[in-house]
């Protein structure tokens, strides 16, 4: 079972907060008081009110559940103040929101299994004056689905609670695990850190804990750290815990580490922790994690923390800004100061542009606002850009936002950081894309800017001798991928699929008008019929003036710019042969009615709007085409942009 929804009434600073978290790691970044730990004490608040209402029920309770099922209490329970562990607040009074008892707290958490089944469990906290009365909120719960769904009750859930630590105590004397698990509950896990690590190197695990750790702090190089049991349980009467690094040979007490090594060791342990229970639900709540560790560990320790999220479900703080730029947008939460209201993840299917026409450079990432929000300036975007899994150049910037879209459809790039370069038009990038690579070479994490960089640009007035000689150019002297589509323009790729272009239109059109009074079919049918339209304006465009045009263009722009920047002269500069070859292309793309290698913005639009003119709409290719793009999915994927699969 994973948390997917989670809501926080009347709690600490939360007024009304509907969570909306990720099943497997889920980062809560925000200012200082922004109501991240708050967050995590209302989750573990949840957890242990479910711990203390669940029991079996000796006998049937017509239309509620059987002899031998788990509920929660029927009757008021009611608890001392003290014996809510979970909370780290002196005065009752300061757990309700503006220290307001009335209508007490109410915590609600949506459950789902790997089935989708799911269930709401919801329990509020109210203040009698001498101590606190907790009760489940929902009158008619389906206690035969609970029982159905949660397979180990009554110790469905596991909650490990770790806030940040500098230092160790020197001495640590044995604990049961009893007082182990109660101290992890309470926050204070790092008093009992060496009776844990005691306890796992018993264990099989241990040298898979061992790896890990020496992963995350070291990258696999050649140093490593070793953790050596000293004590007995049966003979002593402290736990002693030593450690080695590298090749060094003297033994020292773990007391000794830095403290973001040891913040990495206790982290880890709330992963290798060992017992024979089975758990329906385990929560590691890991506050600020990151205070003392290097921003690269933090990358690792990331990647190592996504691999244990399977059987767990992560919830992190922090304000780091290494951490989060290491985290897929889709497990990052931002809170503001305005604690009310949704919260999603911060991942968007959408690039967001700067307010800018032609707008030239880096976009700025997703992430970029929570950074600034959180005073980190300098540099963000080019920091960014070396942080990328790849750097895509694109020629403007609704490329950009296209190509971002569209690369959101395949869920692996849901994690992958994507960052887009917009050069400003063609001429730009034969001019100046040596200077790209001369700077972006020398920027490196693990590899330079260039290195994970990719150059897609439009196919305009190329013929194919022409495409395959700048590609072949072009990855040759830059030692990159370079694509240029098929299509003649962004826009153009509406042409090679009427069928899926009739879907888009229908769908467009629909949220223009929810009443819409027409099908998808008739929009095809109106698409076949304005097609000899089409087909005339392009054959008019396409004649012996247009294609002298065209091939001075070539002459003057690919071909010189080719010499120029690149010392390469091209084997189809000659004006007859280009002009000979650009008409045998032309005309044979007409016969076998390939549009959308012809037609240019101009003609995309006057083909829609002579279509839909005849339904009383119109279409503004400039404002429209992303609205259209928008509304891509699966069904709605033309098979000229399978090249980004490879992006």
């Amino acid at each position: 079972m994973k948390i997917y929804n989670f809501r926080i009434e009347n709690f600490k600073s939360i007024k009304n907060l509907n969570i909306h978290f990720d099943p497997l790691l889920n980062v809560l970044t925000g200012v200082n008081n922004s109501g991240k730990t708050t967050v995590l004490e209302a989750i573990a608040l949840w957890s242990e009110c479910f711990e203390k209402l669940i029991s079996r029920s000796k006998k049937e309770v017509r239309g509620k559940y059987s002899a031998g099922d788990y509920f929660f209490g029927s009757v008021k329970s009611y608890f001392d103040y003290s014996s809510i562990f979970c909370l780290n607040s002196p005065n009752p009074d300061d757990i309700f929101y503006e220290r307001i008892k009335k209508p007490g707290i109410s915590l609600s958490a949506t459950l789902k299994d790997t089935q989708n089944k799911s269930i709401k469990i919801s329990f509020k906290i109210k203040d009698t004056g001498s101590k606190y009365l907790i009760e489940m909120t929902e009158k008619n719960f389906d206690y035969n689905l609970f029982n159905q769904l949660l397979l180990n009750l009554p110790n469905a859930i596991e909650t490990y609670f770790s806030s940040p630590i500098a230092f160790i105590e020197k001495v640590e004397q044995f604990a049961t695990d009893p007082q182990v698990r109660d101290l992890t509950k309470r926050r204070k896990s790092a008093s009992v850190i060496r009776n844990r690590i005691y306890k796992l190197y018993q264990t099989p695990v241990f040298s898979d804990f061992q790896r890990d750790l020496s992963y995350i702090l070291y990258n696999n190089q050649a140093s490593k750290i070793t953790i050596n049991n000293k004590s007995d349980i049966q003979k002593d009467q402290r736990v002693l815990i030593t450690y080695t690094e590298g090749s060094e040979s003297v033994e020292k007490d773990i007391s000794l580490l830095g403290s973001g090594t040891i913040q990495c060791m206790e982290i880890l342990l709330n992963f290798y922790r060992q017992t024979t229970e089975q758990k329906d639900l385990n929560l590691i709540l890991l506050d600020e994690p990151d205070s003392h560790i290097h921003r690269d560990i933090q990358r690792r320790l990331i990647e190592v923390l996504l691999r244990f999220s399977k059987s767990n479900q992560l919830f992190i703080t922090t304000h780091n800004e290494s951490l989060i730029k290491n985290t897929p947008l889709k497990n990052l939460f931002h809170l503001d100061n305005n604690l009310n209201g949704e919260i999603y993840p911060v991942y968007k299917p959408e690039l967001s542009i700067p307010d800018e026409r032609h707008y030239k450079g880096l976009v700025p990432s997703p992430i970029t606002p929570i950074i600034k929000s959180l005073g980190y300036e300098t540099g963000l975007d080019i920091i960014n850009a070396v942080e990328s899994d790849k750097v895509v150049f694109v020629e403007g910037e609704d490329d950009a936002r296209v190509y971002y879209k569209l690369l959101q459809e395949f869920p692996q790039n849901h994690n992958r950081k994507i960052s887009f370069w917009v050069l400003g038009g063609i001429g730009k990038i034969f001019d100046s894309i040596h200077n790209y690579k001369q700077v972006f070479s020398s920027i490196k994490n693990d590899k330079s800017i260039w290195d994970k960089s990719i150059l897609i640009f439009d196919n305009d007035d190329l013929i194919e001798k022409h495409k395959e000689e700048i590609l072949r150019i072009f990855s040759d002297k830059l030692k990159v991928p370079v694509i240029i589509p098929d299509f003649y323009t962004l826009e153009s790729v509406l042409l090679s699929d009427f069928n899926i272009l009739a879907r888009l239109i229908f769908r467009f059109l629909l949220k223009e008008d929810s009443n819409l009074n027409i099908s998808e079919n008739d929009i095809y049918i109106c698409l076949k019929d304005n097609l000899n339209g089409l087909e005339k304006r392009l054959r008019e465009q396409y004649d012996r003036t247009s294609v002298d045009n065209s091939t001075k263009r070539y002459c003057s722009l690919y071909a010189a710019k080719l010499e120029k920047n690149f010392s390469y002269k091209s084997k189809y500069r000659d004006e007859l042969v280009v002009s000979s070859l650009r008409e045998q292309e032309y005309k044979s793309l007409l016969q076998t009615k390939k549009y959308y290698k012809l037609a240019k913005k101009e003609d995309i639009q006057y083909y829609i709007n002579s279509v839909l003119a005849n339904f009383g709409f119109t279409f503004d290719l400039e404002n429209d085409f992303y609205k259209l793009i928008a509304l891509t999915d699966k069904s709605t994927w033309f098979p000229e942009w399978d090249f980004l699969r490879d992006v």
